[in-house]
């Protein structure tokens, strides 16, 4: 979390009033999503998806319900004057490693999260679905 909290202390401009909060913010907003999806609490890690151009996907319970996390990992980080132009907005790429009931054999994703910091709820939401274990089971990415 280090690079994040490095990422949004350093913003310029009105930005750095309160990027202390954000930035507070920011990573218990980050962990507990993390926690949500590492312990297959999906329905309640959609609380935080709020996409700014369309509507989640439907909520599949049934699918959900036979994955089991056993790996989540953050690879990346990047925030404002790092590819981005926009303060308010971070992008998180994990790795995830998990299980489907019906299969043994561990499986591998990558995983891109768009965070972005909504001025007038005051919070960080996430401006992408949940993680694609249907895709993922298909390809079997490795790294």
């Amino acid at each position: 979390m280090g690079v994040v909290a490095l990422l949004l202390l350093s913003l310029g401009g009105c930005w750095n009033t309160g990027a202390s909060k954000r930035t507070n913010q920011f990573e218990e907003t980050l962990d507990a999503y993390r926690m949500m999806i590492r312990w297959g609490k999906f329905e309640r890690a959609m609380n935080y998806i709020r996409l700014r151009e369309s509507e989640p996907a439907t909520f599949d319970r049934e699918f959900y319900r036979q994955i089991r996390v056993t790996g989540y990992d953050i690879i990346d980080e990047i925030g404002y004057g790092k590819e981005i132009d926009d303060p308010r907005e971070i992008h998180i790429i994990t790795a995830i490693e998990f299980l489907h009931q019906d299969d043994i054999s561990l499986k591998s994703m990558r995983y891109k999260q768009v965070w972005y910091y909504d001025e007038i709820e005051e919070g960080w939401f996430l401006d992408s679905e949940l993680p694609d274990f249907k895709s993922a089971l298909e390809k079997n990415e490795k790294f």
